[in-house]
């Protein structure tokens, strides 16, 4: 009983440490600032016909792995 105990305590200390020295890192690595002048624009309408499918490893719905921006702009709209 004495080791769960011990072994608990241990856990919670790792996780306490862990969330102190992560816990002023944003989502965004502290810099993130919005869309930026340099990324792709949609221009024309948007293409709304796609299928909302999501194939591990391969897609999820028009935004395919290893695809280009461009591509995904196309078809959800302009990065906010």
């Amino acid at each position: 009983m004495k080791f769960r105990t011990y072994a608990r305590i241990l856990c919670l200390a790792i996780l306490g440490v862990a969330l102190c020295v992560t816990g002023g890192v944003s989502v965004y690595g502290g810099s993130h600032k919005g869309a930026k002048s340099s990324d792709p624009r949609l221009n024309g309408a948007r293409d709304m016909n796609y299928d909302h499918l999501i194939i591990a490893g391969d897609r999820i719905g028009p935004v395919k792995m290893g695809g280009l921006v461009s591509d995904a702009v196309q078809h959800l709209g302009n990065p906010n």
